[in-house]
C-alpha cells in the first residue's frame, strides 16, 4: 500500500511498517513513546519523511547515527 492508515496503533507498531521501507533500522529508546496510541495517514512514497511526520506528531524527532540507524527520540 500506498499510504498507511494507523487508528489504534502504536508509535512502535507504526515505524516498524515504515522500517521496512528504509535501509537500516529504526528504533525509539523510550517505551512510553513506542507504546502511545496514534491515529492517522501517512503516505509511504517517501518513507523517510512518513517516519519524520509521525515523530513530529509526538514530539519528538529522527537522529540518523551511521552506526545505529534511525533513532526517534522523544523531545524535551
Amino acid at each position: 500500500p500506498k499510504e498507511l492508515i494507523a487508528e489504534g496503533m502504536t508509535v512502535g507498531e507504526v515505524a516498524a511498517i515504515i522500517d521496512r521501507r528504509l535501509p537500516g533500522t529504526s528504533r525509539i529508546p523510550s517505551g512510553d513513546l513506542a507504546n502511545t496510541i496514534v491515529s492517522g495517514g501517512v503516505s509511504l512514497e517517501d518513507p523517510e519523511m512518513a517516519l519524520n511526520i509521525l515523530a513530529a506528531a509526538e514530539n519528538a524527532r529522527v537522529v540518523s547515527l551511521p552506526a545505529l540507524g534511525k533513532i526517534i527520540w522523544p523531545s524535551q
